[in-house]
């Protein structure tokens, strides 16, 4: 099956066929849809090297001669190496440059802590005017990257190589950022990319004891603060759950969501606390969500422990 990534290319592919003028960077990373991309579209395609500073600057010099620009690199370089461009071109000056890095969270984790993508949501969060996509199946994918590649704005998309599946969701319509998986009661879950289908995963494993939780999907960011406050108005108790840090991920987003509208709700948080410090050591994905308590038996065990006593 498909996944995120090459749905995306697939589609910039039909766009140019079409004649829309797209040019597609790369910081020398390739992507078995790339590979026809290249063959076909030779003039629309450039790789920088291993440098995604200049990715990113020259990405924005291509949007000011009026091209629409695919930057795409490894993350976290994208965001890490080239945060202050992205800061001081893409979000000071607006430039509408779809910028996308493969990896997120721990999935590539057995590269070492330096290949583990887990800050940039928060980093990216810092950097006005951007728009990030963190979709978390192919579904969503599908329906989601005609709206990326209108170039309307500055856009950042993460992918997931372990992504490959399809999600059915209550609510398909993918509104202000919030997709609703399951409708329930009392209790609220929110995630986001790669976890939502572990979330879902563990509370249908549970869903014998009578625990039916509303599950949420954010899969943009910035989101609908109203329409998440709306949410949690109706439930009692609210749990998140991420494959990236606490601090500026997405709990810290839902928390100061409910603070700006005056919502007293319980929250707890999974996530990853940077306070601990990065592993000192290699190992794949599944085992870091062990040890980070992302797992699903971990996650099993938080809903139980705070939804159940």
């Amino acid at each position: 099956m498909s996944n995120p990534r090459e749905i995306f290319f697939t589609k910039v592919q039909e766009r140019i066929r079409n004649g829309q003028d797209i040019v597609v960077l790369t910081a020398d990373l390739a992507a078995p849809s790339l590979d026809n991309f290249r063959r076909e579209f030779k003039g629309r395609y450039l790789s920088v090297g291993v440098a995604e500073q200049n990715l990113i600057t020259t990405a924005c010099g291509l949007a000011a001669a009026g091209k629409q620009v695919v930057a795409w690199g490894l993350n976290p370089f994208v965001t890490t190496r080239a945060l202050d461009q992205i800061r001081n071109t893409i979000s000071l000056m607006k430039y509408p440059v779809v910028f996308a890095g493969l990896h997120a969270g721990l999935s590539s984790a057995i590269s070492g802590a330096t290949h583990v993508v887990t800050t940039d949501l928060s980093l990216i969060r810092t950097c006005a005017g951007i728009t990030t996509y963190n979709v978390s199946d192919t579904g969503m994918a599908d329906r989601l990257f005609d709206e990326v590649l209108t170039f309307s704005k500055p856009i950042y998309l993460r992918f997931d190589k372990d992504i490959n599946y399809r999600l059915e969701r209550m609510d398909a319509q993918y509104q202000n950022g919030i997709s609703m998986i399951q409708e329930g009661k009392n209790h609220l879950i929110i995630t986001t990319g790669y976890h939502t289908k572990k979330v879902l995963d563990v509370v249908n494993g549970i869903s014998r004891s009578g625990f039916t939780p509303t599950i949420l999907d954010i899969y943009r960011f910035p989101f609908d603060k109203d329409r998440l406050a709306d949410f949690a108005s109706a439930h009692e108790k609210i749990l998140t759950v991420e494959e990236h840090i606490l601090q500026g991920g997405l709990g810290s987003a839902v928390l100061e969501a409910l603070a700006d509208h005056g919502i007293l709700r319980p929250v707890k948080r999974i996530g990853i606390d940077i306070e601990k410090g990065y592993p000192e050591f290699f190992g794949r994905r599944g085992y870091f969500q062990k040890y980070f308590g992302l797992d699903d038996e971990s996650i099993e065990k938080v809903i139980m422990d705070y939804f159940m006593h």
